[in-house]
């Protein structure tokens, strides 16, 4: 029975099958949760996109602290082919992640001849697809550092490769190409893609030492390294919304704190635990590195220049982005992609020094291979745990709203449109130029017309509805654009299930309402998973009501009974004057 295990264990069958689940997992991820909605940074190149402007200057154009040439050039690409479908985009994210995945298994099993064990690629995978990420494996315009992250770790591959292949002339010279090529992709994609240059550089001086300064391409690689700086920083302006660099040097203790915080994010999300789980990192981390410096064995430079690229790039993230502390912390979702790569590094190195002879220098092998192993199960625990406690539902609603307040921008508040991008106008003017355009989201049937079925001889009868407030109707009159809000939950009173769709009637206008709310407030009152998604929401801007007096009607169409519906009347009236609201009766039902 053991050997059967053992022999299941190093098959390349199973291992074959454990890859292609990482990948189909990743690949269910994005199918499941991804939402083709535009979402803040990529309200920046709408222009772009509109007017099919791929000019030189445009592509180099710096975006915040970042040149983002190539992810301009592929995001315009899919845009024109799809209406800039973001859904796209996303699956692009995952082929690269797929394929940084795939190049983790080739390097463990062909390069450096790993004894096989099925475990590996199920670590890796999730390490690698681990949904802490999901921020930039779910938001389209996040292909850019997806591609910094991958051509870097490509980048480190390639070097690798070039300094292992000795007296191979000929491939040490297409290594070294696909090395530099590599590392310039990933430098204008994100400016965590410069930190290839600079980890490649030390790893060659930690390995080779004065002996580095004899070879050719090391002279190259610095002169490439000097031509991008100059390149990336020529006409550079620091973002005027961005924290002093300097703020690590006044606030040591918080700069710290988001430091592990960052490095430890990618296994948990909860703050006090991935501080902890970044000390652990960053100890092994440094454990890491000391061993190479003592045993410079060329097939830990992959390992080593992961760790050491990961550790620049947080180190880089927490000078430029603790000044924001609080919501640094919050958006460490985008970055937990950099602070897994040392996670890699961490694995690949301890892989490669339990098959490793040149041990002479440990006293006790057996107590840090103990060591090791320990830290290598915890790092499996921990990643499982993430997967337990990211929630990926939270995420995919709130896109699933942005795409709903698109689809009905032209009657909806400010407050909305800024969940959309900070600037209300800004969002509303290029929504303007989408319209008139071909934008997939506007071209969607993403509501039924109910006024071609709405008679009596549909409509169902049923408790199917509950309002969030006392006055079933709250006005918002100090935003400087004054709306109402009607909110809830709804669902088949028959089935206990979702409906199709719900609507707002104000006199006889219809108004489609956003439906599918996550509501965890409910859960003990529904006691059905599938009824925590039955929110509803709809806020009109007084602007695009006149004045007078409106009653409400609410619809509710089932979904397994077509064109029946569900409808109430609450006892409520309004009267919209001079950009007022006065709600002159409610007697409602009530949560």
């Amino acid at each position: 029975m053991k050997k059967n295990f053992q022999g299941i264990l190093i098959s390349p069958y199973a291992i074959f099958f454990a890859c292609a689940a990482a990948i189909f997992l990743g690949a269910l991820h994005i199918k499941m949760f991804s939402v083709n909605a535009l979402f803040w940074d990529e309200y920046e190149l709408v222009d772009m996109v509109v007017n099919n402007e791929i000019s030189l200057e445009a592509l180099f154009r710096q975006h915040n602290e970042h040149r983002i040439f190539f992810p301009k050039l592929l995001y315009n690409t899919i845009a024109q082919s799809t209406g800039m479908n973001t859904v796209p985009v996303m699956y692009f994210s995952f082929f690269l992640v797929t394929a940084a995945y795939l190049m983790l298994m080739f390097y463990l099993f062909k390069i450096n001849k790993t004894p096989l064990n099925v475990l590996y690629p199920v670590i890796f995978g999730l390490i690698i697809f681990n949904p802490a990420q999901s921020e930039n494996l779910l938001w389209g315009f996040q292909i850019s550092f997806i591609m910094a992250h991958v051509f870097s770790i490509f980048s480190i591959f390639f070097a690798q490769l070039q300094m292992q292949a000795i007296g191979k002339t000929s491939s040490r010279i297409m290594y070294f190409i696909l090395s530099v090529t590599t590392a310039i992709v990933a430098s204008f994609s994100s400016s965590q893609g410069l930190m290839s240059w600079i980890s490649i550089t030390l790893v060659w001086l930690l390995a080779f030492r004065k002996q580095v300064l004899k070879s050719h391409f090391f002279y190259i690689w610095i002169f490439c390294l000097f031509l991008v700086f100059i390149s990336y920083f020529n006409g550079y302006v620091k973002p005027n919304h961005h924290p002093s660099l300097t703020y690590f040097v006044a606030y040591p203790v918080k700069t710290a704190t988001y430091l592990f915080h960052l490095l430890g994010c990618g296994l948990l999300q909860n703050t006090l635990l991935s501080v902890i789980s970044g000390v652990v990192i960053f100890t092994a981390a440094l454990i890491m590195l000391f061993d190479f410096l003592r045993s410079k064995e060329l097939k830990d430079v992959f390992s080593i220049g992961l760790i050491i690229y990961g550790g620049l790039v947080c180190s880089i993230i927490c000078i430029g982005r603790a000044g924001f502390y609080v919501q640094a912390i919050y958006f460490t979702s985008r970055y937990a992609t950099f602070s897994l790569v040392i996670l890699i590094g961490i694995l690949i190195y301890i892989i490669n020094f339990k098959q490793s002879a040149n041990t002479k220098y440990i006293r006790d092998v057996s107590v840090y291979r103990v060591f090791n192993v320990t830290f290598a199960v915890f790092i499996i625990f921990l990643l499982i745990s993430a997967y337990r406690t990211v929630s990926y539902i939270a995420q995919s609603d709130v896109q699933q709203e942005n795409k709903f307040i698109i689809q009905t921008y032209d009657q909806q508040p400010n407050i909305k449109i800024t969940r959309l991008y900070p600037a209300a106008e800004v969002a509303r003017n290029r929504l303007d130029s989408l319209r008139k355009w071909r934008y997939s989201v506007f071209l969607e049937k993403n509501n039924i017309d109910m006024g071609i079925f709405i008679n009596d001889s549909n409509m169902l009868s049923g408790d199917w509805i509950s309002f969030d407030t006392k006055d079933v109707i709250k006005f918002v009159g100090d935003t400087g654009d004054p709306y109402i809000r009607i909110a809830g939950w709804a669902f088949n009173p028959a089935t206990r299930a979702p409906l199709e769709a719900v609507y707002l009637s104000l006199n006889g206008v219809l108004y489609p309402v956003f439906y599918g709310k996550s509501r965890p407030d409910r859960r003990f009152s529904f006691r059905k998973r599938a009824l925590y998604f039955t929110g509803f929401e709809r806020t009109i801007p007084l602007s695009v009501l006149k004045d007078g007096q409106y009653s409400i009607e609410v619809f509710g169409l089932c979904k397994d009974r077509p064109f029946h519906y569900y409808k109430i009347e609450p006892d409520i009236t309004f009267r919209v004057n001079a950009g007022l609201v006065e709600i002159q009766a409610s007697s409602a039902r009530l949560p």
